[in-house]
């Protein structure tokens, strides 16, 4: 089985992008930061933006920042995300043409994002731009259905 890279950051100029929000063939919708979240389902139904007070369903991601400037209402934080970042092996006849695609780092156990102190992220830093990060080089990945970076070290 072979399994795609993260083509490229696409970070919105405002709100966070709730991926799977779109219903039959309409664009995916932004939700205010700091005011609302999206809930995105494990696998089926629709993602949804909620009020920031209300809880996402039980098993949902839930993506309350996708880079610091999401959490300008939270003065000193940054945007965390949860999970373990591991490393995807070179993948021989995956790539165009039958080529091999090159490592790339990958999220497991990735169950959402939000906006905290930088000593309390204990897992990664989200970032939209290379400006959200205070070390390391902000960098493509893609945890369940969007296109973010984390600053690598």
């Amino acid at each position: 089985m072979c399994y795609s890279p993260p083509a490229s950051m696409v970070y919105p100029d405002t709100g966070i992008y709730c991926p799977f929000s779109a219903v039959a063939g309409g664009m995916d919708v932004t939700c205010p930061a700091g005011t609302q979240h999206c809930c995105e389902p494990p696998s089926t139904g629709t993602s949804e933006c909620a009020p920031i007070a209300a809880m996402c369903a039980e098993g949902d991601t839930d993506w309350q920042c996708e880079g610091t400037p999401d959490c300008a209402g939270q003065p000193g934080t940054i945007c965390c995300g949860s999970g373990r970042l591991e490393t995807q092996a070179p993948q021989p006849g995956c790539g165009p043409d039958g080529g091999t695609v090159p490592s790339y780092t990958y999220v497991s156990g990735f169950t959402g994002s939000t906006c905290m102190t930088p000593a309390a992220c204990t897992a990664f830093q989200i970032c939209g731009s290379q400006a959200d990060c205070t070390t390391g080089t902000c960098t493509p990945i893609k945890p369940k259905g969007n296109d973010i970076g984390y600053c690598a070290q």
